[in-house]
């Protein structure tokens, strides 16, 4: 599985040919790199790397994980900012896609909790304007 650090940093262990063990640091600058299956689904997992395709072409949105299908559909609607703002960048990057809203893996999560909020209409820290005063009757 190929993969790309999108936060935090990782120390991936290679075996070179002559048997020595090699410590390599990965970070989100640095270019995709392969991992087995089962390690790859635990960086994604954690919210630190995303998948890349071979041929370049951009990673699939992330499926919502089952404990997140438990507490909320994918639909945003009836997602919560405070959900939204619990949500690992995977999960955010996935209902964003489903939305139709561009946003790049190097997107803050606040960024995109925004971003989600300002597609459906709600506005992050809104809340409801307060009635309009009644006006004045003249004398």
């Amino acid at each position: 599985m190929l993969v790309k650090m999108t936060n935090g940093s990782f120390c991936l262990k290679e075996k070179m040919p002559d048997g020595s063990v090699h410590v390599a640091g990965k970070t989100r600058s640095d270019p995709p790199f392969e991992v087995d299956a089962e390690l790859g689904a635990e960086l994604i997992s954690r919210g630190v790397a995303v998948e890349v395709q071979p041929d370049n072409r951009p990673p699939e949105p992330a499926p919502v994980p089952p404990a997140q299908e438990d507490t909320a559909d994918t639909e945003t609607e009836e997602v919560t900012e405070a959900q939204l703002r619990k949500m690992k960048k995977a999960d955010l990057l996935a209902i964003a896609a489903q939305k139709g809203i561009d946003v790049d893996e190097n997107t803050r999560n606040a960024d995109i909790v925004d971003l989600i909020l300002a597609e459906t209409g709600d506005e992050a820290d809104s809340d409801e304007l307060p009635p309009e005063p009644a006006p004045e009757m003249p004398e």
